[in-house]
C-alpha cells in the first residue's frame, strides 16, 4: 500500500479495512507507476501477445511475442531480457496454458490487483 501511496494514491488506504482506489485516481497512479519503471529501464508492452517463453536450460531467457491485431502469428519475434514478469489476470487460459506446457509451477497470491483489459491489453489509454 505504501507503493500505491509513493505513486500518487491517497495515505488513507493505509488505515482503511478496504481500501479502494477508484479508477479515476488509478489513471494518474498508473502513469507515475509506469513512468518510474521505464525510467529504470523497464520494456512494457501494449498491443502484443506472449506466443511462447523462451527457455534454455529450464531459465526463462524471454518470450516469444506478436501484435494482437496479427491473428496468424506472422510477424513473431523473441524478445530476450533479464527477467519476464508476466501480469495475466485470471482470464488468460491461453498464457495458463502455455506455462502448464512448459512445466511452470504456479503459486497463488493472497492478494489482487484489478483494472481493466484496455489498460493492459489493448492500445495505450494513459498517454
Amino acid at each position: 500500500m505504501r507503493t500505491l501511496v509513493q505513486f500518487g494514491a491517497t495515505k488513507q488506504i493505509l488505515i482503511d479495512g478496504k481500501p479502494h482506489l477508484g479508477t479515476d485516481r488509478l489513471v494518474p497512479l498508473l502513469r507515475n507507476f509506469r513512468q518510474h519503471l521505464q525510467d529504470l529501464g523497464v520494456t512494457i508492452k501494449f498491443g502484443t501477445r506472449v506466443d511462447d517463453l523462451h527457455i534454455e536450460d529450464g531459465r526463462v531467457l524471454g518470450v516469444i511475442v506478436s501484435e494482437s491485431a496479427d491473428e496468424y502469428r506472422l510477424r513473431s519475434q523473441k524478445l530476450e531480457y533479464d527477467a519476464v514478469i508476466l501480469a495475466v489476470g485470471h482470464s488468460a487460459r491461453d498464457i495458463y496454458q502455455m506455462l502448464h506446457t512448459h512445466n511452470v509451477e504456479l503459486v497463488p497470491k493472497d492478494f489482487a490487483v484489478l483494472g481493466k483489459m484496455s489498460l493492459i491489453n489493448g492500445p495505450n489509454p494513459l498517454k
